[in-house]
């Protein structure tokens, strides 16, 4: 095999072993049981809020009625709200409420936590060629 399917071997196992763990960490914190995916939701609106819902859709690159249903249930959960856009009104402007702020806030802490124990084997300075690393991809 070459050398592109040992590297591609190599990010999967990393990242089934991350999404694992991480989601054994998160269970506790998730008392509203979002799931995975409306985990994954409110942490890219956190990191794009306010967006319309078509934004959220793109960065997801998700199914729209998987989402339509997901956006649904973090509302009724209290995560986010709703508004509508100010140039548009029939489309919806999303941002996280002080609720699911804490949430996202909670699931980031658990992921740095991960990720520490994760990278221990490495030195400092091959965690920052990492970094530089993935920027490049």
């Amino acid at each position: 095999m070459g050398e592109e399917y040992r590297i591609a071997h190599q990010v999967d196992r990393l990242m089934r072993r991350i999404n694992v763990s991480l989601h054994q960490r998160i269970r506790p914190i998730d008392v509203d049981r979002l799931g995975p995916l409306g985990t994954m939701v409110l942490d890219v609106l956190a990191d794009i809020e306010p967006a319309p819902i078509q934004k959220l859709n793109q960065k997801m690159a998700r199914d729209k009625s998987q989402m339509t249903r997901t956006i649904k249930l973090l509302e009724s959960k209290k995560l986010i709200v709703r508004d509508p856009s100010p140039e548009d009104g029939r489309t919806g402007i999303l941002s996280l409420t002080p609720k699911g702020r804490t949430f996202v806030q909670e699931v980031r802490r658990a992921m740095s936590e991960l990720m520490r124990e994760v990278l221990e084997p490495i030195t400092p300075e091959q965690r920052e060629q990492l970094l530089e690393l993935l920027k490049q991809l």
